[in-house]
């Protein structure tokens, strides 16, 4: 094993020794063509201590000048251009895929009661025909917007009555649609 390291390092210092070797012969005339230059390893026993050499001569520093130096340069102020107006792509008409008409809610889809008592109330409104996006309007008042066919209308509900409203959906090509739903009690899980 010890023989191993020995090997070890006597290819390290003939690697160091061949780097040594080509960094401080590189400023130096390069070889004539075709001698052949070899490298002769040195055994790490066979090296003498380093001997001291003298530091070469310090060079002259040069003496500074005194050069105008440049003062602030103007900087040409930038040149308004028009910016012209965005111009708006015309968007196609919205394909109508038919009359537009939905299914009026016979029943409750969804409830959840609220702390002031009121109950919280979700039907489904299923669009046919029409284009989207379509506007969803109860009892006159706009409660969404809607790409999908399928809306979830919610609103809140007080006690155990029926309910009775109106539901109005309009499509993005124009048409409009309304119809009147009544909720039976029987309907409303809550008063059960």
């Amino acid at each position: 094993m010890a023989n191993k390291h020995c090997i070890l390092r006597f290819l390290i210092l003939v690697v160091t020794a061949t780097a040594i070797s080509a960094c401080s012969s590189a400023g130096q005339a390069s070889p004539t063509e075709g001698a052949p230059s070899t490298v002769t390893p040195v055994a790490p026993e066979a090296t003498s201590p380093p001997t001291e050499t003298s530091a070469p001569p310090p060079t002259d520093t040069p003496e500074p000048t005194d050069e105008p130096t440049s003062g602030p340069t103007d900087t040409p102020e930038p040149t308004p251009t028009e910016t012209p107006e965005p111009t708006s792509t015309p968007r196609p008409r919205p394909r109508s895929t038919g009359p537009l008409d939905f299914v009026q809610p016979e029943w409750v889809y969804m409830w959840e009661r609220q702390p002031d008592g009121n109950v919280k109330v979700v039907v489904k409104v299923e669009i046919s025909g029409g284009a989207p996006p379509f506007t969803i309007k109860h009892d006159g008042t706009a409660v969404g917007t809607t790409w999908e066919r399928l809306y979830l209308l919610d609103f809140l509900h007080l006690g155990c009555t029926g309910i009775a409203h109106t539901i109005t959906v309009e499509s993005a090509d124009g048409q409009s649609v309304t119809h009147d739903y009544w909720l039976n009690v029987d309907r409303m899980d809550w008063c059960n």
